[in-house]
């Protein structure tokens, strides 16, 4: 049984994501840490360098420090995100605090590793036409680092579980990707 964490970053509660939610309880031989970016608070990173010295980030006490602890407890992370005006603000200030503690514990911290190293991940972006190949491709280059960091000797290794081989893909149905990435994992 797998543990995968699912950050649906959509700002609204209802619409494509609450179908995808419940498309997950089709799959009971897995354990979901499910997080609504709807229901957290992220502050965008203002490159104070605290994470520097604290290894999280110590600026703000919103839900940031929170979901980076239940991203460690999981073995895949799967960001499934709409496209609004580019990346949902909340997403874009979570992915922007994550480069910044991931960047600080390779800069100050030989003894630790960056917070989610390591982790599967899996990114379904869509949009009112179905799915969005170019949203997709913006936010795995910016998880790529931040997932799969290797400071030795500074080479990404990137697995990433890929649903562009999903025949639904080209017609935009992302529930099948979702559940195409979901059958992968095992």
């Amino acid at each position: 049984m797998s543990k995968i964490g699912i950050l649906f970053a959509s700002h609204r509660k209802g619409g494509k994501s609450k179908e995808l939610f419940k498309l997950l309880q089709d799959y009971s031989q897995h354990n979901f840490e499910i997080i609504r970016i709807s229901d957290t608070t992220f502050q965008p990173c203002v490159q104070c360098s605290r994470c520097y010295i604290a290894k999280q980030c110590a600026k703000y006490s919103d839900d940031f420090n929170e979901t980076i602890e239940k991203f460690k407890k999981v073995d895949v992370i799967i960001v499934v995100s709409p496209l609004y005006t580019l990346i949902p603000s909340r997403l874009a200030a979570f992915l922007e605090r994550l480069m910044s503690t991931t960047y600080s514990a390779k800069m100050r911290h030989d003894d630790i590793s960056p917070p989610l190293q390591g982790k599967k991940c899996s990114v379904i972006c869509y949009d009112s036409k179905g799915v969005n190949k170019k949203l997709e491709k913006l936010i795995c280059d910016i998880l790529e680092p931040c997932l799969n960091y290797a400071a030795e000797d500074n080479v990404f290794v990137y697995d990433y579980i890929s649903h562009s081989t999903e025949e639904n893909y080209n017609n935009g149905d992302v529930s099948a990707c979702l559940k195409y990435v979901l059958d992968k994992i095992q």
